[in-house]
């Protein structure tokens, strides 16, 4: 890694740093949420996809997780194994989990073609599933950090990423990063996480009596 590429990932974790403080009060009340509804033991095996080790240091429990990753990391750390792998082609046996695990990933997967692969492979690899996504009408874009930056047009998100979001200005990445990270996300309407999870339920998180985001989970 060079010092440019050094620089990034420090101001990328810093960002990030700020991102889980900032957000650390919800995901430990979505965690609490999804730990009651599923009654988490030590013993349920979860399929993480796309996540980080995060989300588990929030909870009391110890379950056996299989956290994946398209470029992660591979290897066991306790209870969490790591390996690489496509969320839209999962190198797993039907059911091969109690559970199947996606916080904040179906809208960067793809459009509606691979979201629908996407949610097809979850649903296949674990009987009981619980998958989050941001909600579109929600003021604040939690991908951003930035209030209202996710309604702004496509063009104008492309040209202001990197001096008018708060991650943009933190991280200050390059212009093929800012495109994928624009281009590369989609967040879902609710009904079309309807349609993707047709068997579930929908769980709407709010904040202040408005939607912030989806939770189709399946218990």
């Amino acid at each position: 890694m060079n010092d440019a590429e050094q620089k990034l990932t420090a101001r990328a974790n810093r960002a990030h740093g700020v991102a889980h403080a900032l957000m650390r009060r919800f995901r430990a009340a979505r965690m609490r949420f999804f730990v009651e509804r599923f009654g988490i033991t030590d013993a349920t095996r979860i399929l993480d996809i796309g996540g980080t080790a995060f989300n588990w240091t929030l909870i009391e429990r110890h379950p056996q997780v299989t956290i994946i990753n398209v470029d992660g990391p591979e290897g066991r750390e306790g209870n969490l194994e790591y390996r690489r792998a496509d969320g839209r082609a999962l190198p797993f046996a039907d059911n091969s989990f109690d559970i199947a695990y996606s916080n904040s990933v179906i809208e960067h997967v793809g459009d509606a073609d691979k979201r629908a692969i996407f949610a097809a492979e979850l649903r296949r690899v674990a009987p009981r599933y619980f998958v989050q996504t941001p909600a579109p009408e929600f003021f604040f874009d939690t991908h951003t950090l930035t209030p209202f930056f996710h309604w702004l047009p496509l063009d104008r998100r492309r040209r202001w990423f990197r001096y008018a979001t708060v991650l943009g200005w933190m991280v200050r990445p390059p212009a093929p990063i800012v495109d994928f990270l624009v281009d590369g996300t989609e967040l879902l309407q609710g009904d079309e996480i309807r349609r993707l999870f047709p068997d579930g339920r929908i769980h709407r998180e709010t904040f202040l009596g408005m939607t912030k985001a989806y939770i189709a989970y399946k218990v």
